[in-house]
């Protein structure tokens, strides 16, 4: 997952997964498994099995180090993550014990993204985009990057994904992240690829990025508009040939020289999207939301999350960035 385009919001993490996919039957929405309701503690009402964080309706939970943010209840992926050391960013939370303890759960992953004026990661933000403005669809190895500043409005702070296998064996992921601030207009990317995608270089002189395009790839785009509200979101697929096709077999290796694109689906019945619509309180982990101030709040307009269910993409095979 990551900002768009890698990002237009200017920060992001490089995530791994591995969801396998099995046939493809019929269209479906995200099961509901995991709540997409615009919070980020678990509401026992919302008939969900779980939620970012715990529901904060118990004490501390007693299972975490010294000093982490300990949210107790239930019904939580993520837990205990902590303060990073004087202006080192913070340390991400682990999977709850009931998480780790679920053979549902395929993988999951929580990104503390690095943000200007953060020590200890070279200068600055190390994860900030170079090269003046690539797009979505460009060749993953002309991306570049390396150490710098990005206005608030284009930062993210945490970014998190789980992928899950449905009671009928079918796999959908879910994916969230907070924004810094939600004042002006901006545009956050998650983007789902089959290709291992790497880092050559690093932070103090830069460096740019190993991977390819393939056939399946998914991309979320989303747009804020009027100071953050959800204006809206496409689904895209990459596609090797022109359109209307046929296309390869998912997999297939197809770099962009030509005819290669991401293709928007008309109607992605498949997914769900959802900000929060007033301040909500944060997980079990630090949340660094600038217009709060509060690193226990998350503003509103501040939280994107989402989900899609791979089965009615159709996708057949393994997402691992």
């Amino acid at each position: 997952m990551k900002t768009a385009p890698w990002p237009k919001l200017a920060s992001a993490g490089v995530v791994a997964f591995l969801i396998g996919v099995s046939a493809v039957v019929a269209v479906a929405a995200p099961s509901g498994w995991l709540a997409v309701d615009g919070l980020i503690r678990f509401n026992p009402a919302s008939g969900a099995t779980y939620d970012w964080g715990n529901s904060g309706l118990a004490g501390p939970t007693g299972t975490c180090p010294a000093g982490a943010v300990d949210v107790g209840g239930t019904g939580g992926i993520f837990n205990c993550g902590q303060p990073g050391s004087g202006s080192a960013p913070p340390i991400a939370p682990t999977l709850t014990p009931a998480a780790a303890a679920d053979p549902s759960i395929i993988s999951a992953a929580f990104i503390v993204d690095p943000i200007s004026g953060d020590s200890g990661v070279c200068a600055n933000d190390p994860t900030t985009l170079k090269g003046g403005g690539p797009k979505n669809g460009d060749a993953i190895t002309s991306y570049a990057w390396g150490a710098g500043t990005s206005p608030p409005k284009t930062e993210l702070n945490n970014v998190y994904a789980v992928s899950h296998t449905k009671a009928n064996g079918h796999p959908e992921v879910y994916f969230g992240a907070e924004r810094l601030v939600n004042n002006g207009d901006s545009h956050m990317d998650f983007e789902f690829l089959q290709s291992v995608v790497g880092l050559t270089g690093d932070c103090s002189g830069g460096g740019g990025f190993t991977g390819n395009r393939t056939e399946g790839d998914l991309l979320v785009a989303v747009d804020f508009t009027n100071g953050g509200s959800l204006a809206g979101f496409t689904i895209y697929q990459w596609h090797c040939a022109a359109e209307p096709g046929p296309q390869p077999a998912d997999g297939t290796v197809c770099n962009p020289v030509g005819p290669e694109h991401y293709e928007p689906f008309v109607s992605p019945a498949f997914a769900t999207l959802s900000v929060n619509s007033a301040d909500i309180p944060c997980g079990g982990w630090v949340c660094r939301d600038q217009i709060s101030g509060n690193a226990t709040i998350v503003s509103m307009n501040d939280l994107l999350e989402g989900g899609v269910d791979l089965q009615g993409i159709p996708f057949t095979g393994c997402f691992n960035t």
